[in-house]
């Protein structure tokens, strides 16, 4: 080891110790649903898939990849892997299809989850994978596809069903990475982004969040931004709202409405489009006060004032 210190991951103690806190998960499923669940039944969720992964035979250093909306499932899975120093590679379902097979086939992707969605295209790239051991759709028995189109298909939930609820956290080199995002329309890989740590809260900071905020992320975890900020919100003890795959700008307006949000985060296409639609129904989000474009652009939006003119 070289003198490396080994412990568990950041991302294994972020889970532990924040999902004490009280805000909640809020997602819109491709299932059309929209799903509620406590931070500890996240972190019990999580605690699950990275057994599964352990009973899959993957340790630390080996690859899977997501094909994914922002949701709860996709949180699990960046939490479970990481906590496990296995290595998320989040793909960019816009690149074409064969910059997304060359991405994971660098990787050495072992497995590949997805969100329904994406169906088509795992049905395209999957016989161009043959180091994936399965394809994990993101949903429970009932919106499996019948017949499956590809025989290495499998069951999130069922998944989770199969795994044990407890899960001991393996002591890791501190340089295990824990995550590697597919940036850039070339589909080139990004090296792995710093993924958080309990004792350093500078992006949270950087954010200004707190236990009381209500996070509307319609940022993609296939940026390095849309991950900095759910690790800040989790991190913060902030309820998080994702839009899953509703990111036109009335679906975006009606969420933020009825989950009260006080902060948006969002690509700035994204935040164009609510921008024009809370101008053409000439609505107002009173508790809206901010809005992430980005670690680095973050607007301020003033109660007083309509947030059109942000």
């Amino acid at each position: 080891m070289n003198g490396s210190v080994l412990r568990r991951s950041p991302v294994a103690r972020l889970v532990e110790t924040a999902a004490r806190a009280g805000g909640e998960i809020v997602s819109y499923r491709v299932e059309g649903d929209l799903h509620r669940l406590t931070r500890a039944e996240l972190a019990a969720r999580a605690r699950r898939l990275a057994g599964a992964l352990a009973g899959a035979g993957l340790v630390a250093g080996d690859h899977i990849a997501t094909l994914a909306w922002t949701g709860h499932r996709h949180l699990e899975i960046a939490f479970a892997a990481g906590g496990s120093g296995v290595i998320a590679q989040a793909l960019d379902p816009g690149l074409h299809p064969d910059a997304i097979v060359r991405a994971a086939l660098g990787s050495g992707a072992r497995m590949v989850f997805f969100d329904l969605t994406f169906m088509p295209l795992i049905e395209e790239i999957a016989p161009r994978l043959p180091a994936a051991t399965s394809f994990v759709a993101l949903t429970d028995r009932a919106g499996m596809p019948i017949p499956p189109a590809e025989a290495r298909l499998v069951c999130y939930e069922d998944l989770l069903a199969g795994a044990p609820d407890t899960f001991d956290w393996p002591m890791l080199d501190d340089g295990t990475p824990g995550a590697l995002s597919a940036e850039g329309r070339d589909g080139r890989l990004s090296p792995p982004p710093d993924i958080g740590t309990t004792d350093d809260d500078a992006t949270e900071r950087q954010l200004e969040l707190d236990g009381a905020e209500i996070v509307l992320s319609a940022m993609p975890m296939a940026r390095a931004g849309g991950w900095g900020v759910l690790v800040a919100a989790w991190q913060a003890g902030a309820t998080l709202v994702f839009a899953g795959p509703w990111l036109d700008g009335g679906s975006l307006r009606a969420l933020a409405e009825s989950e009260g949000a006080t902060v948006v985060a969002a690509p700035p296409r994204l935040w164009r489009g609510l921008r024009a639609r809370i101008e053409r129904d000439g609505a107002v989000l009173p508790r809206l006060r901010r809005a992430i474009l980005g670690t680095a652009e973050i607007i301020a939006i003033h109660p007083e004032r309509d947030p059109r003119a942000a």
